[in-house]
């Protein structure tokens, strides 16, 4: 899971159907859209969510995501293509499980899975899935991962986890899946805490009689990093009495940085009893193990695992013909000579205005991005009055003076500038509620309260502070559907309009009606290498505001 969803009938003449039935699929292809601003998923199949146009999508649809933020969708029907225009984000897991028509494709996305373990893109259905020009991180799982098919493919990507005990790619074959999985992945950097990537097989350990299927994986130009790059392990795939070997890995590394090397850890078999399995690992123009990092990456304490100026890493790699042409960055790497990695290191500077959605080489920081309107600690009147004065001439030659009041609700709009010399990808706006403004009540004639009432009082609303922090729920703006109670850590994310120059914003639906309140908005920025964050002073990233009657 930086991922950051689904699925009309006409009388026709029996034999017209079964003409149609025998056509290939291809041929009923349809286009779906995606796009907040369209509804639910009608006969011009435009939808607003991914959730609704993968639960209409088939083999050979072509799902285009406008550029927003979305939920997490799952994908039953394989061949299906969703591609970013230019990108799109998922605040979740999507899930791949087509069992049938054909391997599905994944492009241009952005995937955050915030949620503990989950993964940020799952893939359980043979039909498979190729992911390329994205970016998928996971908070606590798997970046990506992969546990049936053989078309599996990722390219020119960024996959990483957080977690502290997970790799970045995992591919599995438990035992109850005999069927072979494979994995090709290309000018990628996949990074996690265990490893790049990790590759299972088996789960029952000496329990005889697992069935798990074969792995092969195939690396060119990746970088793999973690506590290991790679992970191969089938020590838990022991095949039934007198069987064959099961769950073997093979794995073909090409032109690749392994950070901290490979691990191996084969089933050893018991004799006459259960055939030891084995893993087969080939290293090609690769760089594995005891290096430096510091001497080869631009600066791996922060997991920029991009080439810095004297790597031992440029210009020692090859080409394999039919592998992608172009780097990480989108950058040429046709050969025969290229670099080793993800990333082909390129010492000319990024342009200083690139186009939004143009991936080029940066220096791994983040942008800049500043709030301008409202202004910090800003008051801003709920609604506000006009008054239109129109004057009438009367027969008796006298004036008349006529004055009407129209009250509408303030247009609310949050802008700023984000700048960065890899130029800008995205800025993404928070909106919390922080408190409500309660009105001034006219003083009480009633009798004070007691001292005991007091306590009792005072213990009460102890208790309900005591229940509200421990739910740990926030009030968060959306900007098409107000405000939203959910969980503190989950933030609603915005993404704001933004242009060529850097200057963003983000308008509120002006249908929403609001009640005197406080707000606080936070702002991150994305550049085109794939840096994330806001290296704005804080005083300009974050900024307080309140809805007022008067």
């Amino acid at each position: 899971m930086l991922r950051t969803g689904r699925r009309c009938s006409l009388t026709i003449a029996a034999v017209a159907i079964a003409a149609a039935a025998a056509l290939p699929a291809a041929a009923q292809a349809k286009s779906i859209t995606v796009n907040p601003a369209d509804g639910a998923c009608g006969a011009d199949f435009t939808c607003s969510t991914l959730a609704q146009a993968a639960a209409i999508a088939v083999s050979g649809d072509v799902v285009t995501v406008a550029n927003a933020i979305y939920r997490s969708a799952e994908f039953d029907e394989g061949g299906v293509t969703i591609v970013g225009s230019p990108s799109f984000a998922v605040d979740g897991t999507l899930t791949f499980s087509g069992t049938s028509g054909g391997v599905s494709k994944l492009q241009k996305a952005i995937i955050s899975q915030q949620n503990g373990s989950n993964p940020g893109v799952a893939v359980g259905g043979g039909a498979g899935l190729q992911i390329s020009d994205s970016a998928v991180l996971s908070v606590g799982g798997e970046g990506a991962l992969f546990t049936a098919g053989t078309a599996n493919k990722i390219e020119r990507s960024v996959i990483a986890s957080a977690g502290q005990s997970t790799p970045a790619v995992r591919v599995t074959s438990p035992d109850v899946s005999p069927a072979k999985k494979a994995l090709l992945v290309e000018s990628s950097i996949i990074t996690g805490g265990l490893a790049g990537l990790s590759v299972n097989t088996g789960t029952n350990g000496l329990v005889i009689g697992s069935t798990a299927g074969d792995v092969d994986v195939t690396l060119r130009h990746v970088t793999a990093a973690g506590a290991r790059g790679i992970v191969l392990d089938s020590t838990k795939a022991a095949s039934g009495v007198l069987g064959s070997p099961v769950g073997n890995i093979t794995a073909n590394v090409v032109d690749s940085i392994v950070l901290n090397g490979t691990t191996k850890a084969a089933y050893g078999g018991i004799a006459l009893v259960s055939p030891a399995n084995s893993i087969g690992v080939s290293y090609t123009r690769t760089l594995d193990g005891g290096f430096n990092p510091d001497a080869v990456f631009a600066n791996p304490s922060t997991r920029n695992y991009r080439l810095k100026a004297g790597s031992p890493a440029i210009n020692a790699g090859g080409f394999t013909p039919g592998e992608s042409t172009t780097d990480i960055d989108g950058e040429d790497r046709s050969g025969p000579t290229t670099d080793q990695g993800g990333d082909e290191f390129n010492p000319a500077p990024p342009p200083a205005n690139a186009p939004t959605g143009t991936p080029v080489k940066g220096d791994g920081v983040a942008p800049a991005v500043v709030i301008k309107s409202p202004k910090h600690n800003q008051r801003i009147k709920i609604t506000t009055t006009k008054t239109k004065t129109t004057k009438k001439k009367l027969k008796n030659g006298k004036t008349k003076t006529t004055k009407k009041k129209t009250t509408k609700r303030t247009p609310i709009s949050i802008s700023g500038t984000a700048t960065d010399a890899a130029g800008i990808k995205g800025v993404i706006v928070t909106i919390q509620r922080t408190s409500a403004i309660k009105s001034k009540k006219k003083k009480s004639t009633k009798k004070k309260k007691s001292s005991k009432q007091k306590t009792k009082s005072t213990t009460s609303a102890k208790a309900s502070q005591t229940t509200a922090t421990t739910k740990k729920k926030c009030y968060w703006l959306d900007d098409k559907r107000g405000i939203k109670k959910r969980s503190c850590d989950r933030p609603i994310l915005m993404l704001a309009k933004t242009d060529a120059k850097g200057n963003w914003r983000l308008d509120i639906a002006k249908k929403l009606r609001f009640s005197p309140a406080r707000f606080r908005i936070i702002v991150l920025g994305g550049d085109n290498s794939g840096a994330v964050g806001n290296t704005a002073a804080s005083k300009d990233a974050i900024h307080k505001f309140s809805l007022v009657r008067k």
